[in-house]
Formats: structure tokens, C-alpha cells, sequence
């Protein structure tokens, strides 16, 4: 296992262990080794949904709805948006490829 793998696998398993502790599965269940799903309840007892990506083969991506970013964004996080059916989306040749947030 390389460095990066070891460094990856670690950060995958802080994210989750912090989001056990913070929030609650989500009524649907986890998706085994693709994502991980919680409900987060704000200040003012809102429903947040979450979708962590944990898979070995894409970027570990924290997925939540753009109406609660306003209040859990700072500015040391990049933050970029695109649609929840963009990923099912094919990229045109010269077109830009969705992103999401990311830090520094």
C-alpha cells in the first residue's frame, strides 16, 4: 500500500468517524462501500441530509443539499456547485467537469 492509499483510507475513516458522531444514519441506510448517508440536525432543528462518497475509486466527496452550505461553509473551503444529476452526466469534449467542495 503506498503512502497516499494509507493517507487516504485515514482521512476516509476520521470523515466517518466524526460524522458518527455528529449525525445519525439516514432512515435509508448506508450503501455498503460506496457512500455513507446521515441526517445532521442544525441550530434550529433542521433536517440535513448527507452523502459521503467513500469509495476506493472516487475522491472522498462530502454531498450536501446548496440551501444549508450558507451556514457550514467557511472561507478556507473551496466551494463549488453543480446539480445532483450531474454526475450521471456525460462531460462534452472542451465542457467543464463538475466539481465539488474541497480544501485548501
Amino acid at each position: 500500500m503506498t503512502a497516499i492509499t494509507v493517507m487516504r483510507l485515514e482521512l476516509v475513516k476520521a470523515c466517518l468517524a466524526m460524522l458518527d458522531q455528529h449525525a445519525v444514519e439516514h432512515p435509508a441506510g448506508h450503501q455498503g462501500k460506496l457512500a455513507a448517508r446521515y441526517v445532521l440536525r442544525s441550530n434550529v432543528s433542521a433536517r440535513i441530509g448527507l452523502m459521503f462518497e467513500k469509495s476506493d475509486k472516487t475522491k472522498p466527496l462530502l454531498w450536501v443539499e446548496h440551501r444549508f452550505l450558507r451556514n457550514l461553509v467557511h472561507d478556507d473551503i473551496e466551494l463549488k456547485l453543480y446539480p445532483a444529476s450531474a454526475p450521471y452526466q456525460a462531460v462534452e469534449p472542451g465542457g467543464n467537469s463538475p466539481t465539488v467542495a474541497t480544501l485548501p
